[in-house]
């Protein structure tokens, strides 16, 4: 694809950020739908992400997914919509003006509907929440909504709190006792990204659970 000045510019922010898929995606929807558009990746390091983002606004650019690190961090560099305002999370910038981008939260959404694929019956539904960043604070708005229960599982004591509440918190180490008492487990760490991250071990989960 050839690069004009009418192309419109899209991409996802993070760091890291190659091994997202993203373009690849983005690029293969947008070459069918017959747009000038062009979709890459930016490695943002943590310190800069003020800058990346005006400077993308500089540049013309239409909008931005924003993934690990920077979810928290870009929302408040934004001007975020109701679902994100809840969440404390964005990952979704949208520029369309002289001021702040529009901050969006989608993954709540991705989250209910993954969920529903995966038949997670919400209502009463236990379940184990790894992760208390942006992408487990989107997950936990989706869990809540539905009815479940959800206890928060980290490596730090930083606890999740949504909707003026403040959810139950266990030590990472304690993760293999609660396995057995609950209906699903919800990865929300970067665990992926890191190829020294130690397994979990699954087989304490109930049959029906789902991971």
């Amino acid at each position: 694809m050839i690069l004009s000045a009418r192309t419109r510019l899209l991409g996802v922010i993070g760091w890291p950020v190659a091994h997202s898929l993203s373009p690849a995606m983005q690029g293969a929807a947008l070459g069918a739908l017959g747009l000038d558009w062009t979709y890459g990746a930016f490695a943002v390091a943590p310190e800069r992400l003020g800058a990346a983002i005006r400077g993308a606004a500089a540049l013309g650019f239409v909008g931005l997914n924003v993934t690990i690190p920077h979810k928290e961090a870009a929302f408040a560099l934004s001007l975020p919509d109701a679902e994100a305002a809840r969440v404390g999370a964005v990952n979704t910038l949208v520029f369309d003006g002289d001021g702040p981008p529009r901050g969006l939260n989608t993954d709540v959404h991705g989250a209910r509907m993954l969920f529903e694929e995966a038949s997670l019956a919400l209502p009463g539904a236990r379940v184990a929440l790894l992760g208390a960043g942006g992408a487990a604070r989107a997950a936990a708005a989706a869990l809540l909504d539905g009815g479940a229960e959800v206890t928060v599982v980290g490596r730090s004591p930083r606890t999740l709190s949504l909707d003026e509440r403040t959810l139950p918190l266990v030590a990472w180490d304690a993760l293999g006792a609660l396995l057995p008492e609950v209906d699903a487990l919800v990865d929300a760490t970067p665990r992926g990204l890191s190829p020294d991250a130690s397994r979990i071990d699954l087989a304490p989960l109930p049959a029906h659970a789902v991971v």
